[in-house]
């Protein structure tokens, strides 16, 4: 409301884009999930997110923020995320073949502490101004992607049993 200047009755202008490329991206997602592995489905996920935190950056680097433009990476960003989701999860409880529930109920659970931490203390850090929440969504990004790689490389690392 501060950053593009419009009215509390005016949150339909975040809040379509956000849940509008979740609904797609779930739906084009799931219809090309059957025919790919986990691994391009984050793949895919991932630079399409990639692709929404560039141009929200760029956007927001280079212009004042203001509708339908700062709000459409929003769209992007999103779609990505929910490609990426169910492949995410999946991998995760594939770790845990005989506790799957559990591990479902823990990717649940840090989802919620984690969005629960960003949105009470890294967020109000950012307030004010589009390009710093941009680059916020980059950083978090940028994180993610490295844990990603991380646990796969980890993943691939032979184990070492002491004698």
């Amino acid at each position: 409301m501060e950053i593009l200047g419009l009215p509390e009755t005016a949150f339909a202008w975040m809040f379509i884009p956000l849940i509008g490329g979740m609904v797609v991206g779930s739906a084009w997602g799931g219809k090309r999930a059957h025919g790919s592995t986990p691994a391009r489905m984050m793949w895919l996920g991932y630079g399409v997110m990639a692709a929404g935190v560039a141009f929200n950056v760029g956007y927001n680097a280079l212009f004042k923020a203001a509708v339908p433009w700062a709000t459409l990476p929003l769209f992007v960003y999103t779609f990505g995320l929910a490609v990426a989701m169910p492949a995410i999860q999946l991998t995760a409880m594939a770790l845990f073949l005989n506790n799957r529930g559990l591990a479902a109920s823990m990717v649940g659970f840090i989802q919620m502490m984690s969005f629960a931490l960003v949105s009470g203390l890294v967020a109000p850090l950012l307030f004010g101004s589009a390009l710093k929440l941009a680059l916020g969504v980059a950083v978090g990004l940028a994180l993610s992607f490295a844990a990603w790689r991380l646990s796969v490389l980890s993943a691939r690392a032979p184990a070492t049993t002491k004698v």
